[in-house]
């Protein structure tokens, strides 16, 4: 949810580069490099602007595999066997690290990310597997039931809604950062993209029964256009039995 992730899709914080099919333009904006002795300073840099996130994952495959510095990730890499173990995925990536960035704390951070959203569940997902769990077999949670319980967390990030106390401000046409903000300041992450980026990421998972939705959860249909945005804010109260209107909520 950054700047340069949100308005110009560069997910990665690549820095602009020439000869890409995939760069559309350069977008210059702040940003702190730390020195070889621990410091950090501001420079203001190129960044690579794209015209998808699709684009920008692209561009950063083809940095991987084409760039000779990156070749000492070559002995890590996935060779799609089923096999790719977790020891495997940090060496990767911290061989990857030198190269990409001058953080010195680069890799633990990565690997702390990794860790809490469990990303090595996806190390040795078959391309199938992935359309099976799409097409609502096991792994993706089509139809869990909720069991009725209100969590800590279930309060706190209601509270945050209805108290419009979101990481980033609530403004016209960025609805979608304000619900991802929502999970951040209440300490569950974050949700990335626009709304018609969380109805494509997230619509196979969750739920589809209406008279199965928890208090804090997002609501979202293909059907609903923009509505798609504010029926969140119109779910965290109602979770918590506060209910509103859709117009008292657009108003």
């Amino acid at each position: 949810m950054s700047g340069l992730a949100y308005y110009h899709k560069n997910l990665f914080g690549i820095k602009g580069r020439s000869g890409s099919p995939y760069v559309s333009g350069v977008a210059v904006m702040g940003t702190q490099e730390q020195a070889a002795g621990g410091g950090m300073y501001a420079i203001q840099a190129g960044f690579s602007e794209y015209k998808s996130y699709k684009d920008c994952i692209y561009d950063r495959a083809l940095m991987i595999t084409t760039l000779s510095y990156y070749a000492a990730c070559d002995q890590y890499k996935n060779l799609n066997d089923g096999k790719y173990t977790k020891e495997q995925a940090n060496q990767y990536c911290k061989a990857f690290a030198s190269s990409w960035a001058t953080s010195q704390v680069y890799y633990e951070h990565n690997v702390k990310i990794m860790e809490q959203y469990n990303l090595y569940q996806f190390d040795n997902l078959t391309y199938e597997q992935f359309l099976k769990l799409k097409e609502g077999g096991s792994g993706f949670p089509a139809n869990v039931v909720y069991n009725g319980k209100i969590t800590e967390k279930m309060k706190q990030v209601v509270a945050i809604a209805g108290g419009n106390r979101s990481a980033f401000p609530c403004t016209a046409n960025y609805c979608a950062a304000w619900v991802s903000g929502v999970y951040q300041a209440a300490g569950l992450g974050s949700i990335s993209g626009n709304a018609i980026d969380m109805w494509n990421n997230y619509k196979y998972t969750g739920s589809t029964d209406q008279g199965n939705i928890p208090p804090g959860a997002v609501v979202c249909s293909s059907g609903w256009g923009m509505m798609v945005r504010f029926m969140v804010m119109l779910e965290f109260i109602w979770g918590m039995g506060w209910w509103r209107t859709i117009k008292d909520i657009l108003l």
